[in-house]
């Protein structure tokens, strides 16, 4: 038996697994399976959310060790089962380990159900969880509608290559905005709340969480809690999209211009401040343009939420985003671009008013601005840090994004 193709298939049908979804246990079990076909005396397998290291050790050989990193989830319980039946075949001799590779590198690219299909499904899930909160045929109606815009959301998500945060918050905002959009001028006096509720189902972290629950209860604590986070983030994503879309809803319908009066002016303050940083000049409009768009998002999630921590971290965040971008395809330094656009959401108003109370004895305010001032820099600071954690920034992902986002090779 050919041991080191009898590891590269076991770690293959681990990656598979992991991929599509299957617990952690789920994955050690099926890889230490085919490990201990071999016969050897050492067979170990560890899985973790993000990687998985497999070794085959025996006197009579030399240690065979592989590791994989994983770094892309897609939910897909068929491959998970087919997987498993491969396992199965192999272990009971009806199957070859070059034929189970084989078959393994098949089931990588399998995709059970075609896209429309797949596109109708969303349709279907945002219609018939409307139908059983409560829903009647206006709101099925207008819940297939908001189905749809979810398909063409996901799959504008996959084509530009968002990272599940920024997709999962791209695609809820859609869905809110929609869904009061046909509220207000499409279909008066369906329910707006439940629409959206159905419609985010297929963005609600479930599988991840009941994945999570049941890694911990194998005892993997490290892996469940990792999931747990994850799905925490994955619904935080969902929220802020969500709040998002209701704030700029309520802006459009509410005829709130003082934001774009605001907006503009961010966009002229950035390129101020900007001349006296000596910003490359090149870079000055884009830099406005990052600032303001930063702002705009303040604003939106301020008047949503009511919370300038939240405004201030969510804004920091897509300046950040933005900033990466264009640095990436300038071959700029970031802090060129990040610098200028956070300056709008610079707590300067809160500091001043700190100081200010403290000078007219009033320790009560004071201190109020003072803690205000201390939360929104932590949030600037945590959503600049953060950033590195939900988007990757390795050479070979940079060409991608190149790529995807700006055709530049």
């Amino acid at each position: 038996m050919n041991d080191k193709l009898l590891v590269e298939t076991a770690v293959l049908a681990g990656e598979i697994m992991l991929i599509s979804g299957a617990e952690i246990f789920r994955v050690e079990d099926t890889i230490d399976h085919i490990l201990r076909k071999a016969g050897r005396n050492t067979a170990e397998a560890i899985v973790f959310s993000t990687g998985i290291f497999a070794s085959l050790n025996d006197p009579s050989i030399e240690a065979i060790t592989v590791a994989r990193r994983v770094t892309v989830r897609n939910t897909n319980l068929n491959r998970v089962y087919l997987v498993n039946d491969v396992s199965r075949k192999l272990c009971a001799d009806l199957m070859t380990v070059e034929e189970a590779f084989e078959r393994l590198k098949e089931i990588r690219k399998t995709v059970q159900f075609h896209k429309r299909l797949k596109d109708m499904g969303f349709v279907g899930v945002a219609v018939f969880f409307t139908l059983l909160l409560g829903g009647n045929a206006r709101d099925c109606v207008a819940a297939a509608v908001t189905g749809a815009v979810l398909a063409v959301a996901m799959e504008i998500s996959q084509k530009i290559r968002l990272n599940d945060f920024c997709a999962n918050a791209f695609c809820a905002f859609l869905i809110a905005l929609t869904t009061l959009f046909l509220e207000r001028w499409g279909l008066p006096g369906i329910k707006s709340d439940i629409i959206i509720i159905g419609a985010i189902m297929p963005l609600v972290p479930g599988v991840i969480f009941t994945t999570a629950i049941r890694d911990t209860l194998n005892g993997d604590y490290a892996s469940g809690t990792a999931r747990i986070v994850e799905a925490v983030v994955i619904a935080l994503a969902v929220a802020a999209g969500v709040g998002a879309g209701m704030g700029l809803y309520q802006w459009l319908a509410g005829g709130y211009f003082y934001m774009v009066i605001q907006t503009v002016g961010a966009f002229l303050a950035v390129i101020s401040f900007s001349l006296i940083l000596e910003l490359p000049k090149k870079y000055l409009i884009l830099s406005g343009t990052i600032g303001a768009v930063g702002w705009l998002l303040y604003l939106l999630v301020q008047a949503a939420a009511g919370s300038v921590i939240a405004a201030a971290f969510l804004s920091t965040l897509l300046v950040a985003l933005f900033s990466h971008i264009a640095a990436r395809v300038f071959k700029a330094p970031v802090t060129v671009f990040l610098v200028a656009g956070i300056l709008p959401s610079v707590p300067g108003a809160s500091i001043y008013r700190s100081v200010s109370y403290v000078i007219s004895n009033d320790p009560v305010l004071s201190s109020h601005y003072l803690v205000e001032t201390l939360q929104v820099s932590g949030a600037i600071a945590m959503a600049i840090f953060y950033y590195g954690f939900i988007v990757p920034i390795g050479k070979e992902e940079v060409k991608a994004t190149d790529r995807w986002f700006f055709d530049l090779e």
